[in-house]
């Protein structure tokens, strides 16, 4: 018996984490054990604490997985009766640790950490601005921390972030794993033509409400673009900044689901990745599935996996000149676009989830 310790989201306008926790559950590999994926109750009213404790309500059942919403005492109960032999985490949320239980009642488990980044350093590049409970900050952390401790394997999606991991945690080699996330099928999608004399049109999916996105860097240098481009902004955005550079045609388009974002990308040239840091990057891989050329910084995961200069442009975070060379010689160079966009496709065909997801049940213990 497996147990995957995860969120189930109905929407399909979704973080890294949130999106590789649906997909975790779409790509399961078929494997000869039974799994359940579990979920808690949420909530204050009277009847959401009383599910919270005694609540059992099965989402979606299938042959070899169920995926099942619990309140403590249920999940209690399948821990002691079940007997998992491995259990995965995807969430920090409280109730995880309530599964570190099974170290009293079995020893005999697996127990495998899936880290998409760290608390701490979300909380460093959080917009100065936001707020968030000083009991809930203080929860997270707790969670994160009884993981990193109690679990047999931390799994991340890149070197750069065990490195991140390492500011705050004495990490044993031996229970780190690295494996990338994955990309949607749906993105590998037939695009526009290149346009020879359009301008070009770049998108970036962000918001501005974390700091670590560059959005900052972004507008900065688009104000010395010499040139006409059209730019989309997607993402949760606290505000909407105007662009006095003339050249600039520029539409803010929210949040978006990801078939949204598909359709999106079918319609621009450039992905912009301007981010201080990014302990991976799954928009930029949709974005190169899509056939994108994407411009990404050097602090960012997925430059681990791809080639620089040959899948996608690398630049320096804050370095303007640099970032405006590299949009003037797209501009100039529009056989550059589809060098670049032919190579994305084959980088990212070979990320796809459902050769991802398996990797998690081959490799791990």
């Amino acid at each position: 018996m497996i147990f995957i310790v995860s969120r189930y989201y109905n929407s399909e306008t979704l973080f890294g984490g949130e999106k590789f926790s649906k997909r975790f559950f779409e790509f399961l590999p078929e494997i000869n054990d039974k799994v359940n994926f579990i979920d808690f109750y949420r909530g204050y009213s009277v009847s959401s604490l009383l599910f919270k404790v005694v609540g059992y309500k099965r989402i979606i059942n299938a042959d070899y997985v169920s995926f099942l919403k619990l309140g403590i005492i249920p999940i209690l109960y399948l821990l002691i009766k079940n007997k998992p032999t491995r259990i995965f985490f995807t969430t920090l949320e409280g109730y995880s640790a309530i599964f570190l239980l099974n170290k009293i009642f079995r020893n005999k488990c697996t127990y495998i950490n899936i880290i998409h980044s760290i608390f701490s350093t979300d909380l460093e590049y959080q917009n100065k601005d936001s707020k968030m409970n000083l009991f809930l900050r203080w929860k997270i952390s707790k969670v994160e921390s009884l993981l990193f401790n109690y679990c047999n394997f931390l799994v991340f999606p890149s070197n750069l972030a065990i490195s991140d991991a390492q500011r705050y945690y004495n990490l044993d080699k031996e229970r780190l794993k690295i494996i990338p996330h994955g990309v949607d099928d749906k993105f590998f999608i037939r695009r526009n033509c290149i346009s020879l004399y359009e301008p070009l049109k770049l998108i970036f999916v962000g918001g501005n409400v974390r700091l670590v996105k560059g959005f900052e860097f972004l507008l900065s240098s688009l104000e010395r673009v010499p040139i006409k481009i059209d730019i989309s902004i997607c993402g949760q955005l606290d505000s909407f900044p105007l662009i006095s550079n003339s050249h600039i045609n520029l539409n803010y388009l929210g949040e978006k689901s990801t078939s949204e974002l598909a359709g999106l990308y079918k319609q621009h040239d450039i992905f912009l990745l301007p981010s201080q840091f990014e302990t991976y990057g799954i928009a930029a891989l949709e974005a190169m599935a899509a056939g994108l050329v994407v411009i990404m910084t050097r602090d960012c995961g997925l430059g681990e996996y791809a080639l620089p200069n040959k899948d996608f442009i690398q630049i320096q975070y804050g370095n303007e000149e640099e970032f405006l060379e590299r949009i003037i010689e797209l501009h100039n160079n529009r056989d550059l676009l589809k060098f670049f966009s032919k190579n994305a496709i084959a980088f990212a065909n070979k990320l796809r989830w459902k050769f991802v997801i398996p990797k998690y049940f081959t490799q791990i213990g």
